[in-house]
C-alpha cells in the first residue's frame, strides 16, 4: 500500500493574550516559550539533542495547552526522524488531545495514522500467517480511524481523504488474504497428505478473476479520462497481482504438471507486458495483455481442477462384496422387505384362525399389528 506522506511542518499556534505569570511561578511566559520553540526547530538538524531537551522543558512549563501541544508536536517530529516511533506516537497523541488549533490537530492525526499504517505492513522476510495478518489489520484499523478523524477535522485536506481510501482498500485486501489463508489451512488439515490440494485450483481461479477485472478497468479507461492518482493505483494493483501469481507458482511448484507450469509462465509474461503498457499510459495494450494473462490463469486453474479430481480417493460402495467376504448389514430396503413379509405371514395366520372360528364357534385372539 502506497500512502502519501504529509509534509511535516513545525507548527506554532496563533497568538494568545495571556496574563503575565508571577515571578516565582516556574511557568514560562508566552513570548519566551515561542522563542524557545522557534530556536529548537532551527537546531533540529544541527543539534537534535539540544532541540529535544528544549522542547521537553517547554512542554513541562508552557503557559497554555496550545503552546504545550506545539512543543509536543515538534518533539514528536524529531522523534520520528530519529526512528523513536513509540516516543513519536505518544507525543503526537498528546498534542492532538491538547491543541485547539485544527491544523495542528489534523497534522498530528495524520502522523499518528502513518505510524499505525507502517505497523500494518506485513514482514517481507517471512510468508504471511493468520497471526501476522491479524496484527497488521489491527494497526491498519487504528490508522483508518486516525485518517478519518483528520479528514473530519479538515474536510478540505485531500491527502487525508486519499490516504483513508487507500487504508480501507488495504484492509479489504488483507481480510480477503486472511480468509483465503484460513480456507487453505482448513483444507490442508482435512485432506492431510493426500496429494495436491484443492485450494490450488481455487487460488488460480481467483487470480484469473482478479486479472480479468483489471482488464475490464483498462478497457473502461480508454474512454474515460483518469487522474494520475488513478493510473498509479491501477499500476500498483497490477504489480501486486503479478507478485501474487509468481508467489502462487512457487508455492505450488511441487504439485503442478508441466502444462500448468507453462500456463503460469505465459500469464506472468502477459502481466509484465501489461505493467509496461500501464506505465506508458497505453490502456489498449494493457487491456489486451491483462486479458491474455487472465486466460492463461483460467487455463491453469482448469488443468489443476482436473488433476485434483484424478487424485481424489476412490470409495467402493458398501454393497459390492466379493464371494466369501463377510456380509454387512445390507441395504436398509432389505429390512423393509423383511417387515412386509412378516405382516403377510401374520395376515395369513389370522385368516386361518378366523376359518377355524367359523367352523368350531370358538373365540379367536387377534394379534397386534406391532
Amino acid at each position: 500500500m502506497r500512502l502519501r506522506l504529509i509534509t511535516i511542518l513545525a507548527i506554532l499556534p496563533a497568538q494568545f493574550t495571556l496574563a503575565q505569570p508571577e515571578s516565582e511561578n516556574p511557568t514560562l511566559d508566552e513570548q519566551t516559550a515561542r522563542e524557545q520553540i522557534t530556536n529548537a526547530i532551527s537546531t533540529m538538524d544541527t543539534d537534535p539533542e539540544r532541540s529535544r531537551s528544549t522542547l521537553e522543558r517547554i512542554a513541562d512549563r508552557a503557559p497554555s495547552n496550545d503552546l504545550k501541544a506545539a512543543a509536543l508536536y515538534n518533539n514528536a517530529v524529531l522523534a520520528k526522524r530519529e526512528s523513536r516511533t513509540e516516543d513519536a506516537l505518544e507525543s503526537f497523541t498528546q498534542a492532538r488531545t491538547l491543541t485547539t488549533d485544527p491544523v495542528l490537530r489534523r497534522d498530528a492525526l495524520d502522523n499518528i495514522a502513518h505510524i499505525h499504517a507502517k505497523y500494518g505492513e506485513l514482514p517481507d522476510d517471512q510468508p504471511p500467517s493468520l497471526e501476522s495478518i491479524d496484527t497488521a489489520l489491527e494497526s491498519l484499523q487504528l490508522a483508518e480511524r486516525a485518517f478519518l478523524d483528520a479528514s473530519r477535522t479538515d474536510p478540505s485536506h485531500m491527502e487525508s481523504i486519499r490516504n483513508l481510501q487507500r487504508t480501507r482498500q488495504r484492509i479489504r485486501e488483507l481480510e480477503q488474504q486472511r480468509e483465503q489463508l484460513e480456507q487453505q489451512q482448513n483444507q490442508q488439515q482435512q485432506q492431510g497428505d493426500q496429494g495436491p490440494q484443492n485450494q490450488n485450483s481455487d487460488q488460480l481461479q481467483q487470480l484469473a478473476d482478479q486479472q480479468r477485472e483489471q482488464a475490464q478497468q483498462s478497457e473502461s479507461a480508454q474512454s474515460q479520462r483518469q487522474s494520475q492518482e488513478q493510473r498509479e493505483d491501477r499500476q500498483q494493483q497490477q504489480q501486486d497481482l503479478s507478485e501474487q501469481t509468481q508467489s502462487a507458482q512457487q508455492q505450488m511448484s511441487d504439485s503442478l504438471d508441466e502444462e500448468t507450469q507453462q500456463d503460469l509462465e505465459r500469464a506472468q509474461e502477459a502481466q509484465q507486458r501489461a505493467q509496461e503498457a500501464l506505465e506508458q499510459g497505453n490502456d489498449e495494450q494493457a487491456a489486451q495483455a491483462q486479458q491474455e494473462a487472465a486466460d492463461a490463469l483460467e487455463q491453469a486453474a482448469q488443468r489443476q481442477r482436473e488433476q485434483e479430481a484424478q487424485n481424489q480417493p476412490q470409495h467402493q460402495p458398501q454393497n459390492q462384496q466379493g464371494e466369501g467376504e463377510p456380509q454387512d448389514e445390507g441395504d436398509p430396503r432389505d429390512n423393509i422387505d423383511e417387515l412386509a413379509q412378516r405382516l403377510l405371514d401374520k395376515e395369513r395366520r389370522e385368516r386361518e384362525r378366523r376359518s377355524v372360528y367359523r367352523q368350531g364357534g370358538q373365540p379367536v385372539r387377534v394379534e397386534e399389528d406391532w
